[in-house]
């Protein structure tokens, strides 16, 4: 929730970190994959509902 003050980007990075297998140092590059895959914050499709 964007709204807690107990997540942090550390604990953030170190959950995603420890659920996918992923070394901290190569975080960035999977997000970078990802963003570009999916389009980052400019999607290019319609009738999507982001939920959070």
């Amino acid at each position: 929730c964007p709204f807690s003050h107990m997540l942090t980007i550390r604990s953030q990075a170190e959950l995603c970190s420890r659920i996918f297998d992923i070394p901290q140092d190569r975080l960035p590059f999977h997000i970078d994959f990802t963003n570009q895959y999916y389009g980052g914050n400019r999607p290019q499709t319609s009738r999507v509902l982001y939920v959070n």
